[in-house]
């Protein structure tokens, strides 16, 4: 038996999840030609192992602001059909803004859970997701409902961080973990850092015949300091951690995460390789 405060818990929980990206996304959004460019071999990879094909009809889980699924339109072309899913509504207008002034009027965007698809069954060709798998709460779940929702046959392709694949990140985290006597556990989204892990959360959805790819993507930034800004634009659990400081303690927690940054500066520029 499912009680009214079981059930409104859970709908608050996809409710603060969304909010904390809504808070981010036009900070996210004017990052977006720098995240394309260093993503575009993970995105390109991606999509040509979903076996997209002119005329499918694709599902992009947690599409952000569509980046990666303007790059699934182009493919599947004005005969295809995306579907772009995402929980924070703000992040999706501007997607939808942007597919757009692309010229890509077969793109649609929906506010939608990817734990509860209000999909039909077997409606789409393929399903994309894009560093957006390893932040969900409940990963198989997800899975279970992307495969309950696609055709016989079709692929899901998922793009996930690495264990510490995002150092500048987990660099940032640790300081401001420390800062406020969290210790220094980076993230609960390094749950699918290693190719078995992914292996096991994959099949454990429903998916068979797994395969995995390990890329390098280099972010270049001209400082430390550029790289900070980045990181308060972009990264909601950040934000968040920062937040519970007294405002001139997160002036300095800043100014200390960028002082620890500065190891990656080399040559006049900011590199993580």
């Amino acid at each position: 038996m499912e009680t009214g405060n079981a059930r409104h818990e859970r709908k608050a929980v996809p409710t603060q999840r969304a909010d904390a990206w809504n808070d981010i996304a036009y900070g996210w959004h004017e990052w977006i030609p720098d995240m394309h460019n260093w993503y575009l071999p993970a995105t390109d990879l991606m999509l040509d192992l979903a076996h997209i094909e002119i005329g499918d009809r694709i599902l992009d889980v947690a599409t952000g602001d569509c980046d990666q699924t303007i790059e699934a339109a182009k493919r599947v072309g004005p005969k295809g059909h995306v579907l772009a899913i995402d929980l924070a509504p703000e992040m999706l207008e501007i997607g939808a803004r942007v597919a757009r002034d692309s010229g890509m009027r077969h793109i649609e965007t929906r506010v939608m859970d990817a734990q509860n698809l209000e999909l039909p069954e077997a409606s789409f060709d393929a399903a994309i997701c894009r560093f957006g798998l390893m932040l969900l709460p409940n990963p198989v779940g997800a899975l279970k409902e992307i495969s309950r929702v696609l055709s016989h046959g079709a692929r899901v392709s998922v793009v996930v961080y690495a264990d510490r694949g995002d150092p500048e990140f987990v660099t940032a985290v640790s300081v401001v973990r420390r800062l406020i006597s969290l210790g220094t556990n980076p993230s609960s989204a390094k749950d699918l850092g290693t190719p078995e892990e992914v292996q096991r959360t994959l099949e454990k959805g429903g998916l068979r015949k797994v395969e995995s790819h390990l890329l390098h993507l280099p972010i270049s930034l001209d400082s430390a300091h550029e790289c900070v800004r980045y990181l308060q634009a972009t990264s909601p659990s950040l934000a968040a951690m920062v937040s519970q400081m007294p405002v001139d303690d997160q002036r300095k927690a800043w100014e200390q995460v960028e002082a620890v940054l500065s190891k990656y500066e080399r040559n006049g520029r900011f590199e993580v390789k």
